[in-house]
């Protein structure tokens, strides 16, 4: 039995043959440029090849059935290339200039998303440069700080120093993960953190209490149960600042600044 594959390119190339020939004997003598039968035949084979082309630009599902075991598509597809190739040239011309139409509607299409994205972008940045925005926690969108310097320091960085100075002490180590969470024109940057033991011996167990900058408000200081052997969570903060992890019984100290660990935007460790 002939695969789906082999009998479609088969129809293809004989249709394209066929056509050829036929548009051959079709064609005047005093036609410009006269008449040729091998150069109606490669014309018309290569029309016949663009078929399944023309057919996915209209949405067409024949070759599928085809492939389906539709034992009556065979001959309507036969009849499409036969169409083509008997019209090659009229048909690659047209197909040639929809291709170059949609081509050109892409471009046009993809110009006016990356235009969208800057004015976006804009935005974004006119929003942050109005107002320092502090950070947020569980979706919860960030409010305006309308004096950063009494309303929570924006530009202060309270926990550094004051976790032991080390990401790693006590056989635990606390560690972070950055994304930008809006563009790379924005500061908004997801932030993974999580604590960890470095000795299998010593699982970390209990709560671990986090330690995010005022501006954070409530979630400023927030305790996550260990899971597993680590206690993780995340935020969304627009600017690097120190983190401190409280973990084992208020045992071990940590700490870890943002600005160290890489994946961040340019702007966020700016702030």
């Amino acid at each position: 039995m002939v695969s789906p594959l082999l009998l479609v390119v088969g129809i293809m190339l004989g249709a394209g043959v066929l056509g050829g020939i036929v548009n051959f004997y079709l064609a005047k003598p005093d036609d410009v440029p006269p008449p040729n039968m091998a150069r109606s035949v490669i014309v018309g084979t290569a029309a016949s090849l663009l078929v399944p082309l023309f057919l996915n630009m209209i949405s067409s599902e024949l070759v599928d059935k085809i492939k389906g075991g539709d034992e009556v598509k065979p001959f309507v597809l036969l009849g499409f290339c036969l169409v083509a190739a008997i019209s090659s040239t009229a048909f690659i011309r047209t197909l040639s200039d929809r291709v170059l139409d949609e081509a050109k509607q892409a471009t046009k299409v993809a110009k006016e998303a990356k235009a969208d994205a800057r004015q976006v972008d804009r935005k974004i940045e006119l929003i942050e440069d109005l107002g320092n925005l502090p950070g947020s926690k569980k979706g919860l969108a960030p409010a305006l700080a309308v004096d950063t310097e009494k309303d929570g320091g924006w530009n202060t960085d309270p926990n550094k120093g004051q976790f032991g100075g080390a990401p790693e002490a006590n056989s635990r180590v606390l560690e972070a993960t950055i994304t930008p969470a809006a563009g790379p024109s924005s500061a908004g940057c997801n932030v993974l953190i999580r604590v960890r033991s470095t000795d299998p011996a010593k699982p970390l167990t209990g709560d671990v209490t986090f330690h995010l900058h005022p501006t954070f408000g409530k979630w400023a200081r927030y305790t996550v149960p260990a899971k597993g052997g680590k206690a993780e969570d995340t935020f969304t903060s627009w600017g690097s600042f120190t983190v401190g992890a409280v973990a084992d019984n208020d045992d071990t100290r940590l700490e870890l600044d943002l600005a160290s660990v890489a994946g961040g935007t340019t702007k966020f460790y700016a702030q």
